[in-house]
């Protein structure tokens, strides 16, 4: 496939299969998390201009949506028809520098590719021009009750309130500890209730949960700085790389990511732009590994993609 003049058209559509392994990971159940308003779409015709010079036939079959066509992969088969994703036209580098490592990892390289280019747009989509999100109203009660549960009976616990002029404090350990058994019992409540064989107070429990997960934009959004966005890019390409089997079966016991997933990586991250500092060609200077220790418990903004569906990254 010329990846410079093909449409991904659906008879293409295994070229995206790298991409539907990433949604199996990231992308949870419908009956937790609910997708974004800006991300229900579904496939938006190709305009006349963009789909000059190709056949009726290949026109039919773009248009022919099958079973394995996920959200993702018609979202990002739009975008990159309508060459709105960044690094596309980096193919024949990526191909004559890189293909030979994504061969010794026994995958795929015109797939691998497309993978490449998915996560890199989701993460430009999420962090550069999405939106940050208020933790919901049920989000700031559960860590409010986590937080008190990691105080030890030993440490002395405040908790104020403020409303206007309007000031209430506590500092009894046993009634902040009250409070967290108290939203501990008041969400299994509820979850009880949204079951209840009782239409009225099924209906009931169900309009408050949505009332508690109503999330609030907010009003600037908050843009990490390139080293963990580095990191969240390669997390990504990690995470797909232990769901294929010939890979892992490379690795020696104990180790994590083998040398050359971790080379295949860091290169990508100098290929897409990520990063503009040649050291990251040099698997021996281990840029990566010291990026992934540094930033392992870092706490990203609550923000989603601008176009695709809300990833539960952990």
């Amino acid at each position: 496939m010329d990846m410079k003049s093909e449409l991904v058209m659906w008879n293409d559509i295994g070229l995206l299969d790298y991409i539907g392994d990433v949604e199996n990971i990231y992308i949870p159940s419908y009956d937790v998390f609910e997708y974004r308003d800006s991300t229900d779409i579904i496939m938006i015709p190709i305009d006349d201009e963009t789909l000059a010079g190709f056949s009726e036939e290949e026109i039919r079959l773009a248009d022919t949506r099958p079973v394995e066509a996920t959200q993702c992969k018609e979202i990002f088969s739009k975008r990159y028809n309508d060459n709105l994703i960044n690094k596309k036209n980096a193919y024949a580098t990526y191909r004559k520098e890189l293909g030979h490592l994504v061969e010794k990892l026994e995958l795929d390289v015109d797939k691998f590719w497309f993978l490449t280019l998915f996560i890199f747009d989701y993460c430009e989509s999420m962090f550069y021009q999405g939106q940050t999100y208020k933790p919901t109203p049920l989000e700031q009660l559960f860590q409010l009750s986590h937080t008190i549960k990691q105080c030890s009976r030993e440490e002395p616990m405040t908790l104020k309130f403020k409303c206007g002029k309007k000031k209430a404090e506590l500092d009894s350990q046993l009634a902040i500890t009250v409070l967290s058994s108290l939203i501990d019992d008041f969400n299994e409540q509820l979850d009880q209730e949204c079951l209840s064989e009782d239409e009225k107070i099924s209906k009931r429990a169900y309009q408050l949960r949505a009332l508690l997960n109503k999330r609030e934009v907010k009003e600037d959004s908050d843009v990490p700085k390139d080293s963990p966005i580095i990191v969240y890019f390669a997390n990504m390409l990690l995470s797909f790389f232990d769901t294929q089997s010939q890979i892992c079966s490379q690795r020696r016991t104990g180790v994590k990511h083998t040398m050359r997933e971790m080379e295949l990586v860091s290169k990508l991250v100098y290929l897409t732009g990520l990063s503009t500092n040649k050291d990251w060609n040099d698997i021996e200077n281990e840029y990566l590994k010291a990026f992934l220790r540094q930033y392992k418990d870092y706490k990203y903004p609550n923000n989603t993609s601008s176009v695709y569906p809300e990833f539960a990254l952990d």
